[in-house]
């Protein structure tokens, strides 16, 4: 009995130990999570395994579905066919040029030459008398020709001076004014070119092959008397009859074939193919270095004056020379410089009646250094 009592004592108590056992890890987690610094627990590292990398799936196209691909790039071949093909052509176009500038500088180097006496001083003769440099002003208009005459223009320039006479020994000087209108032909070098779209044209042309370009001789009808042309074609048999639509009025050709006998409606002229659409670009040259020179005719007015007495000649006909350098900041305003001569024989009488007719004739040759602001359209 006593044993008996003694075991059952037993199994209850290994019981409870094997319970308590069983809960003491969740009273303590942190005991058996982390090991205590006197005792580390040494981790083995886990080997990482290779992710495989995801592709997308492959599909194969069905039977079907390039069935309709087919279809569909079949539909778009005429398509495609059918848009005009693109040419594009280039011409070089030279326009007509106009200008209107305006200048000033300075006048050096003048003189006059030849001095000699008129009316009552005829056969008198004097020395030759340099001029007094000065400032010179004025403005300019000109037009350069088109296409293959671009490089050739016309100019008409009116400018202003003042070369005093100088003093020449006991002959004292004389104040003096010079106004020019000088009427030149002047031409022109291009440096430093670029190319400039002017504007563009297109148009559109049909393109295609013959089907029926043979000779028609008139016939009639031995039924009706209807006029009609037709032909035979030697080589097929197949006839050919123009005939006219009684709407529109509009010719037709009508093609009868010889072997079948089916009538069919044709092109007289050609079968359109396709449509060829043409760009045409036209172009020219903007070039901003541009040397020139010219001559022409000059009409010089003078006017000499000293001590309240006075003598002139005007509208007198002479030359007048320049060259140039011209230099575009944009594609309508440019800077220059230039050169001029001029070259006139006055014949000075004096003013008034208390002159007594006398007067005074020299060669006047002068020189030019300008600069000036010009506008080209």
């Amino acid at each position: 009995m006593h044993k008996g009592l003694r075991s059952r004592k037993l199994v209850s108590y290994g019981a409870m130990l094997a319970l308590s056992w069983s809960l003491m890890p969740m009273e303590l987690p942190v005991a058996y999570s982390q090991p205590t610094p006197e005792q580390p627990v040494p981790v083995e590292p886990v080997p990482a395994e290779p992710i495989p990398s995801q592709q997308p799936p492959t599909t194969t196209p069905t039977e079907a579905e390039q069935t309709k691909e087919a279809e569909q790039l079949k539909k778009a071949e005429p398509t495609r066919a059918a848009e005009p093909e693109t040419k594009i052509e280039r011409k070089l176009v030279r326009p007509s040029e106009t200008y209107v500038a305006g200048f000033g500088g300075y006048t050096f180097g003048g003189g006059l030459s030849d001095v000699e006496g008129t009316g009552l001083l005829s056969g008198v003769r004097g020395n030759d008398r340099d001029l007094a440099d000065s400032v010179v002003y004025g403005g300019k208009v000109g037009h350069y020709f088109g296409d293959r005459l671009d490089w050739l223009g016309l100019e008409m320039e009116a400018y202003n001076t003042t070369p005093h006479v100088e003093q020449d020994g006991q002959l004292p000087g004389i104040h003096q004014r010079v106004t020019t209108l000088a009427f030149n032909v002047v031409g022109r070098l291009k440096f430093g070119c670029e190319t400039k779209r002017e504007r563009t044209e297109t148009r559109t042309e049909r393109a295609g092959t013959r089907t029926d370009g043979g000779t028609y001789m008139e016939q009639k009808d031995p039924t009706t008397g209807e006029l009609y042309k037709e032909r035979r074609d030697p080589s097929t048999g197949d006839i050919y009859r123009e005939r006219r639509d009684p709407k529109t009025g509009e010719l037709y050709v009508e093609r009868r074939d010889a072997k079948t006998g089916e009538v069919i409606r044709v092109e007289r002229d050609a079968k359109v193919d396709r449509e060829i659409r043409y760009e045409t670009h036209y172009e020219r040259e903007f070039c901003r270095l541009q040397p020139y020179g010219g001559v022409g005719l000059g009409v010089f007015f003078a006017h000499l004056s000293n001590n309240g007495n006075g003598a002139s000649d005007n509208a007198v006909p002479g030359f007048n020379a320049l060259a140039g350098l011209r230099y575009f900041v944009t594609e309508r305003i440019a800077l220059f410089g230039e050169y001029k001569y001029n070259f006139a024989p006055f014949d000075y009488t004096a003013d008034g009646s208390h002159g007594g007719g006398a007067g005074v004739k020299a060669d006047y040759t002068i020189n030019h250094v300008v600069g000036g602001l010009s506008f080209h359209f």
